[in-house]
């Protein structure tokens, strides 16, 4: 029995304690009058992160990259976002980091409040 609890105690710890870098490449987003749609790499895990439903993207709810154990969530309007970034590490529990950001926008070509926008610079977060 005490072994059980040491060993359980252990690993939530290690759960606890657990921190990667993520990465996000190839930053782009587009919105009109709400976000539209969203795409990027998420590195070491090598995954496309990517939604083109405005319904998806205006709700609270994180969305999966790829098939993985990430996910992620963007607010925020032009010209401030913040992206929040989640790793399952155990069912119930995960990690997480999110970072706010202006990206550069242009004119999207469908109306005045149509912007295409992207990073010049790749973003590096802390998971935690």
């Amino acid at each position: 029995m005490r072994f059980t609890a040491f060993l359980a105690a252990t690993a939530f710890g290690a759960f606890a304690t657990a921190s990667e870098e993520a990465h996000v490449r190839d930053f782009s987003l587009r919105t009109n009058n709400g976000l539209q749609s969203i795409s990027f790499k998420l590195q070491p895990a090598n995954l496309q992160c990517t939604s083109s439903s405005a319904a998806e993207l205006a709700g609270t709810s994180f969305i999966t990259c790829d098939t993985s154990k990430y996910r992620f969530s963007i607010n925020g309007t032009k010209p401030e976002y913040q992206l929040t970034i989640i790793k399952e590490v155990a069912v119930g529990a995960g990690i997480q980091g999110s970072i706010k950001f202006q990206p550069q926008c242009h004119a999207g070509g469908d109306g005045v409040n149509d912007y295409v926008c992207y990073l010049a610079n790749d973003i590096d977060l802390i998971l935690a």
